[in-house]
């Protein structure tokens, strides 16, 4: 009844002759997203808009989070008044709202998605961003609401996302679900010891993100949720410590009450870790305040579940027995309510369907006796004309067919020269970087020996001839001009070995690809111009020498273009191997550029960056954004 009443009221909802303004949508939905529901009423109150009801009646459903009952939801929905609009954005809203009663009140994950899927088209044809991208985050929480059961088609949502994401806070959203929704996609083993290197991955990219961070942001709860469940296998009291600085982030708001049930439960599993079993029985019984209305006994099961584990632990086995049995009879009790609701709409649909067959069988009655009448007619023509042109185009036929081996063969020929050429120029381009690459060095050593060494060795040349011509008349100290041209001689043989020593940058030294780059960072941070900061994973094992020193230039030129270019303050080096893979990130928060404006052939040096890391065998491509910074990413298989 009340979601009868809910579409009768959103369907009388049609559209103003006149074009509006929903530029205010972009602050309003940011907020939202930050989880600040007070903000993003008020930015709706001050900008009057035909969809002021409709988005007053969104905030409510989300804020609300599914915590009430559908009597008082139906009781809010009768507040609001009629809007007389039928915009794309005013059906995308729509859409929106089913959306989210179906899923968070009836459990209805069928149509709910429907729904979410059609605010989305709905938001492309509108062409407003914000509506778009939190339209894919219904859906990409739709996912996460449900057992995926290996099922990847997520993947394309959380793909279409990305696309579109533009500050911190759209790629922690990114982030959190990449990570929640490939960890629903496995099998869940609660006695695992610790966490795949996929998961590492992600997790430590997270990482990486959440430290740019420089306030506590509300949705940083889920971080640390996804945080503490990537190592409570391995360092449950420091996963404790992360599920404890999501609960200080929730606040008494009704959107908060499920989060809080959640953390509740992790802190349980954190107790089973530290075998403090009593300490887990007192979370789970401050659980009970939290526990959903509309999703009592999913959340019931969950309780008693773990309850039961703890009492087992504690060799408590009646206990244990009790709580396992209730859990059974929850689990017993979720599974026939969700099935009486399938069975529910079978029958629904199935009722439907029987309706319009019978139309349909009427229809298609009719349809045979025309049918049979136009085919009889039809036929007749269909062979004269036949006959017509049958002949026609067999000759035709014959023709092109000749004049198509002729062409296919010259295109043949053509496509083999064309292979040829471009195999040459592929070698042609390759040698060029290699070449370049090489006449940079010699010029930066040759460099080196103009302005260190050869100022030194003009010295010592004067000194030699001093020496020389004091030899029997001894104007000067002899003995002190003996140790100045020795001192001369060893900071020569130091600034030698100093060239030697740069050239190789401690990579061949045996000191490694990460030590060398962690130098390089450390030599450039210290002048005080840009932070550089190194972080790695997974280099402990040995890399081929030459391979490494090919990697540190490929990264020693892209600080350089970053220090010369891109007048920023901060950036990262991530280094990371796995997979037989060694995975380059290099970020910085400088100026950026538009890629599409740059000429790569010409500038900076990224083409022949390009060409020595495909001869590599490996990936490069370049992200970059005009005042927010460039991102490169690199992929080199390690055989």
């Amino acid at each position: 009844m009340f979601l009868l009443f809910l579409i009768m009221f959103l369907q009388n909802n049609f559209s103003q002759n006149h074009s509006e303004d929903y530029s205010y949508l972009d602050k309003y939905f940011e907020n939202l997203k930050k989880l600040e529901f007070k903000k993003a009423h008020n930015i709706n109150l001050e900008n009057k808009s035909s969809v002021n009801e409709l988005i007053n009646l969104l905030t409510k459903i989300i804020a609300d989070n599914g915590t009430s009952l559908i009597s008082e939801m139906e009781l809010k929905i009768k507040e609001f008044k009629v809007i007389k609009s039928n915009s794309k954005i005013n059906n995308s809203l729509q859409n929106l709202i089913k959306g989210y009663l179906l899923l968070n009140y009836k459990k209805d994950r069928v149509n709910s998605f429907k729904y979410f899927r059609n605010a989305c088209l709905i938001g492309l044809k509108a062409g407003n961003k914000p509506l778009i991208k939190y339209s894919l985050l219904s859906i990409l929480h739709f996912y996460a609401e449900g057992s995926l059961q290996n099922d990847g088609k997520y993947k394309n949502h959380l793909n279409k996302y990305k696309e579109l994401c533009e500050d911190g806070i759209d790629w922690l959203y990114y982030y959190n679900y990449k990570n929640k929704l490939y960890g629903q996609s496995k099998t869940y083993d609660e006695n695992r010891k610790k966490s795949s290197n996929i998961e590492k991955s992600l997790i430590h990219k997270f990482d990486s993100l959440v430290a740019t961070f420089k306030q506590q942001y509300k949705p940083l709860l889920f971080y640390y949720i996804q945080k503490g469940n990537s190592i409570i296998w391995e360092k449950p009291n420091l996963a404790e410590k992360f599920y404890l600085k999501a609960w200080n982030l929730t606040t008494n708001e009704k959107y908060y009450k499920t989060k809080k049930l959640s953390i509740l439960f992790h802190f349980s599993r954190v107790s089973t870790k530290k075998n403090e079993h009593n300490k887990g029985l007192s979370y789970l019984k401050t659980a009970y305040s939290f526990i959903n209305v509309n999703d009592s006994l999913d959340n019931i099961f969950y309780i008693n579940a773990y309850k039961a584990g703890h009492f087992y632990n504690l060799k408590e086995y009646d206990s244990a027995f009790i709580y396992e049995r209730k859990a059974r009879f929850s689990s017993y009790n979720l599974n026939f309510q969700k099935h009486y609701t399938e069975v529910s709409k079978v029958r629904e649909e199935l009722n439907s369907k029987d309706k319009e067959i019978e139309n349909l069988q009427l229809k298609q009655d009719n349809l045979e006796i025309e049918n049979k009448r136009k085919q009889n007619s039809n036929f007749l023509i269909g062979s004269l004309l036949f006959i017509l042109f049958g002949g026609t185009i067999g000759y035709l036929n014959l023709k092109n067919s000749r004049k198509k081996r002729l062409l296919a063969l010259q295109q043949k020929e053509l496509e083999k020269q064309k292979n040829i050429t471009l195999i040459k120029e592929q070698e042609l381009t390759t040698i060029n970087a290699m070449v370049d690459g090489q006449e940079k060095e010699r010029k930066r050593i040759a460099e080196d020996l103009h302005d260190n060494i050869g100022s030194v060795l003009a010295t010592l040349k004067l000194h030699f001839e001093n020496l020389k011509i004091n030899r029997e008349k001894k104007h000067f100290n002899q003995e002190e001009l003996y140790q100045k041209t020795e001192g001369l001689i060893d900071e020569t043989y130091k600034k030698v070995r100093s060239i030697a020593h740069a050239k190789n940058a401690g990579v061949i030294a045996n000191q490694g690809l990460l030590v060398a780059i962690q130098m390089m960072a450390e030599k450039i941070s210290s002048a005080d111009k840009i932070n550089i900061v190194v972080i790695d994973y997974g280099l402990d094992k040995p890399i081929d020498n030459s391979l490494e020193i090919s990697v540190f230039r490929i990264v020693q030129e892209l600080t350089t273009n970053i220090i010369k270019h891109a007048e920023a303050t901060n950036a990262t080096i991530n280094l990371a191997h796995y997979d037989d893979h060694l995975n380059i990130i290099i970020e910085d928060n400088g100026k950026g550029f538009d890629i599409n404006k740059i000429n790569l052939k010409n500038g900076m040096g990224i083409s022949s960056i390009k060409t020595r890391i495909e001869h590599l065998e490996g990936t490069f491509e370049i992200d970059s954004t005009l005042k927010k910074g460039t991102s490169t990413i690199i992929n080199i298989p390690i055989s």
